[in-house]
C-alpha cells in the first residue's frame, strides 16, 4: 500500500495568531529552528510565514515591532488531505514550487505539516535517482560574497536572485555559507544591517562534496545532516556549484515519471476490473439498481431500475438524484447522500417522481464502492413498496375508525401488535367493566392471566389458529376481574395480514346478558 501524507506529516505544529506582532514571528522561527509557521485562527490554518518572508521583511526593514502578522503573512493556505498520497503531495510541491504543504483533517482543521525534506525522506528518493555525478545537477556558483563584505549585499543578492543562500568564499575557496536561517537567527532591529559583516552570522566550516561525487551520495549526506543546501568544489578545492533538495528532486523526475506511469498503468487496470465486476453486479441483480457518482448524477441503471422509474436508458443517464425526488423528500435524502460519500451504507425510503407525473414509494439501500480508500461510485438497490405502504395507510385509517367506534361502545375494543407483543390500543371501557387500569395491558401474558384458568388453552387455541390461518373466531370464556370475580364473556378475534404474515390481532369484549359484566354468583 502507498504511503500517504499521514505517514510522514509532523503533527505538532508550531503556530502563531494573526493578531501577533511580526516580531513574535521572528522569535518562534530563532526559538523552534523552524522554516515555516502557520497562522492559525480557531483550529483553521488562515496564513503561512515563511523564513523567506522573514528575509523579505529585514531587507524592506518593515518595522516588525508595530507590524502585525495578518497584514503580512501569505493567504488564503493550499491545504492538502491526509490521505493524500506521497506522489501526489508531490506533484503539488513541484507544480507550485513550495517547500511546505499544510495538511487538514475531514473537518478542514489544521493536522499537521509535510515539508520537501520530509517528503523525499518519505518518498525514497534514491529509488529514482540515477547514478550520475553532482557536476551534472549543480548550479554553477557566480554569485558570491567575501566574509568582509556587508550582509546588505547579502540580502540584495537574495531578493534580486530570489535564491535561498549565498557563498562565501575567499580566493573562490568556500569559507562559509549565508542561509535565511542564519539571518533570521542573527536579525537584530536595533543593529543596521550595512553595518554587520558577513564573517559574523554565516555559518562556517562550510560542508562540500567534491564534483566527481555520485548524486546518491549527496542525498544520503544532506538528509543524514538535515541540509537543504550543499557547496560543490573542484579538484583543487575551489567553488564549482550548488546543489539543493529541488535539485534533487529535479534529477529524480524522469525515474518519477516512469514509475508514475506504471501506477496510473496499474491504477487503470484495477479500475476497469472493478467497472467490470459492478457492471456484472447491475446488469444481473433482478432488483432495481442505479449507478450514481459522487455528485449525485445517474452514471447507469439495469432493466429493472428503468421500469420501477418508468424512463428510458438514455433519459435517466442524464437525470440526477434530486430530479427523481418527491420535493418534500429531497432535503433529507441529500443529507443522507452526503454521509454514504464518506464510505457509510444508508437504507432510507422516499418518493420518486415517473414522467407519467404517478408517485411511488421505495426502499433504497444506497451501496458507497470503495477503491484505494476513496468512494468513487454508489449504488443504490431500490424496492417499491408503494403497495406496502396504501396498506399501511388504509391499516392507518382503519384503526382511526375502530377506535372511535369502540369508544362510543360497551365493548372493550383492543388491538394487539404481534411482532413487538405490546398492545397498541385498549378500549377505556375495560376500566369500569373489568377493573383494571388500561396501562396494565401490557402483552398477551396479561391478558391469558387474566382469563380464567381452565379457559386458558382454549384461548390459545383460538388466538394461534387467526394467527396462523388469518381466521376471525368467536368464543365465549370466563374472565378474572380487578376485584377477583369471575365473568362469562363473547371474544370476537381476528388478525391483521400482511404479505402472508400475521402483524396484528384485533379483538372486542363482550358480556353474555343483559346484566353485563355481572359475576356468575349474581347471575
Amino acid at each position: 500500500m502507498s504511503r500517504s501524507v499521514r505517514d510522514i506529516m509532523t503533527r505538532s505544529v508550531i503556530t502563531i495568531s494573526p493578531d501577533s506582532p511580526l516580531e513574535d514571528a521572528y522569535t518562534l522561527f530563532r526559538k523552534e529552528k523552524i522554516s515555516m509557521l502557520v497562522v492559525e485562527q480557531e483550529g483553521k490554518a488562515v496564513g503561512l510565514l515563511t523564513e523567506r518572508d522573514a528575509v523579505r521583511f529585514i531587507h524592506d526593514s518593515i518595522d516588525v515591532t508595530h507590524t502585525l502578522v495578518v497584514n503580512v503573512m501569505s493567504s488564503p493556505v493550499t491545504m492538502v488531505d491526509e490521505g493524500l498520497s506521497l506522489f501526489e503531495a508531490y506533484s503539488i510541491l513541484a507544480e507550485k514550487h513550495y517547500r511546505h504543504l499544510v495538511v487538514a483533517d475531514t473537518d478542514g482543521l489544521l493536522a499537521g505539516v509535510v515539508t520537501l525534506t520530509d517528503m523525499l525522506d518519505g518518498m525514497g528518493i534514491e529509488y529514482f535517482i540515477d547514478l550520475k555525478q553532482v557536476a551534472s545537477i549543480m548550479t554553477k556558483v557566480l554569485i558570491r560574497v567575501r566574509p568582509c563584505d556587508s550582509m546588505r549585499l547579502v540580502l540584495d543578492l537574495m531578493q534580486s536572485h530570489r535564491i535561498s543562500c549565498v557563498v562565501v568564499a575567499e580566493q573562490w575557496k568556500p569559507v562559509g555559507i549565508i542561509t535565511e536561517r542564519d539571518i533570521v537567527n542573527h536579525y537584530d532591529q536595533q543593529t543596521q544591517v550595512e553595518d554587520i559583516e558577513v564573517r559574523s552570522v554565516m555559518s562556517s566550516p562550510v560542508r562540500v562534496m567534491p564534483e566527481t561525487a555520485y548524486i546518491p551520495e549527496a542525498n544520503t549526506l544532506m538528509s543524514d545532516e538535515r541540509l537543504r543546501h550543499m557547496v560543490i568544489v573542484d579538484s583543487q578545492g575551489r567553488l564549482a556549484g550548488l546543489i539543493s533538495q529541488t535539485d534533487l528532486t529535479s534529477c529524480m523526475e524522469a525515474g518519477y515519471i516512469s514509475y508514475l506511469k506504471g501506477v496510473i498503468e496499474q491504477r487503470e487496470n484495477e479500475l476497469s476490473q472493478i467497472s467490470y465486476e459492478h457492471d456484472a453486479f447491475l446488469r444481473e441483480n433482478p432488483n432495481a439498481v442505479i449507478a450514481f457518482d459522487m455528485d449525485g448524477n445517474i452514471i447507469n441503471a439495469n432493466p429493472a431500475a428503468l421500469q420501477l422509474t418508468g424512463y428510458d436508458s438514455e433519459t435517466l443517464t442524464k437525470k440526477t438524484l434530486q430530479s427523481l425526488l418527491h420535493p418534500q423528500d429531497i432535503e433529507q435524502t441529500l443529507k443522507l447522500f452526503q454521509q454514504i460519500c464518506t464510505g457509510q451504507s444508508v437504507h432510507t425510503e422516499c418518493r420518486i417522481l415517473r414522467p407519467s407525473g404517478s408517485i411511488i414509494n421505495v426502499f433504497n439501500s444506497f451501496l458507497p464502492i470503495v477503491t484505494a480508500g476513496k468512494v468513487f461510485r454508489i449504488y443504490a438497490v431500490t424496492y417499491d413498496i408503494t403497495a406496502r405502504k396504501q396498506t399501511e395507510r388504509q391499516l392507518h385509517q382503519s384503526e382511526k375508525k375502530f377506535s372511535v367506534l369502540a369508544e362510543l361502545s360497551q365493548a372493550i375494543p383492543w388491538s394487539l401488535d404481534l411482532i413487538n407483543d405490546r398492545f397498541g390500543y385498549v378500549g377505556k371501557q375495560v376500566e369500569q367493566c373489568l377493573g383494571y387500569p388500561v396501562d396494565s395491558w401490557l402483552n398477551m401474558e396479561c391478558w391469558i392471566k387474566r382469563i380464567h384458568l381452565e379457559d386458558r388453552d382454549k384461548v390459545l387455541n383460538y388466538c394461534t389458529q387467526a394467527i396462523e390461518h388469518g381466521e376471525e373466531n368467536q368464543f365465549e370464556c370466563r374472565m378474572i376481574t380487578a376485584d377477583e370475580r369471575v365473568i362469562q364473556v363473547q371474544n370476537y378475534v381476528s388478525a391483521q395480514m400482511l404479505a402472508g404474515k400475521a402483524v396484528e390481532l384485533n379483538g372486542f369484549i363482550l358480556g353474555l346478558s343483559d346484566h353485563q359484566w355481572a359475576s356468575d354468583d349474581e347471575s
